[in-house]
């Protein structure tokens, strides 16, 4: 699960009749952060914090993860996005310190050559346990995170 772009939400089973499940997307633009500048130790430079707070509100609740969340960060200085897919990740924990480093190295998987996660084809096992499953950084503006947001997973 989580290989193909179709597969970033699991959708829970419906409760009553009229009461189905439904998938969650936010999207979180940041004015002033920089993605090449982003530094999880200060992360008050360019008000990221504030998009790591919204990625934990929407990701946690108060037992675990939303399976069917995704938020999407916006990085407009820099014009990169991230995307965290709550189904996918492990391992991720609400305080704003840990989250602030995986937001970073998910970022470094676009911006550096040497720090690419594991390919899902040739190795499932070893993307399967890595820190970067669920988080996918993409050079992009907001319109086309908003287009991409809007379509249906």
């Amino acid at each position: 699960f989580g290989s193909r772009s179709n597969e970033r939400f699991l959708l829970c089973a419906a409760v009553g009749p009229h009461c189905g499940c439904f998938w969650r997307r936010f999207v979180v633009p940041l004015r002033r952060a920089d993605a090449t500048a982003f530094d999880p130790t200060a992360p008050h430079q360019g008000r990221a914090d504030v998009g790591l707070r919204c990625a934990s509100a929407a990701l946690f609740r108060s037992q675990g993860l939303r399976r069917n969340s995704q938020i999407v960060l916006c990085f407009e200085a820099s014009g990169h996005t991230l995307e965290i897919s709550g189904a996918l990740v492990r391992d991720l924990r609400p305080d704003e310190a840990s989250l602030g480093n995986r937001v970073r190295a998910g970022l470094d998987t676009l911006l550096t050559e040497d720090k690419q996660p594991p390919d899902v084809d040739q190795d499932p096992e070893a993307w399967s346990a890595s820190p970067l499953r669920g988080f996918e950084a993409f050079a992009r503006a907001v319109p086309r995170a908003l287009r991409a947001a809007a379509r249906p997973p």
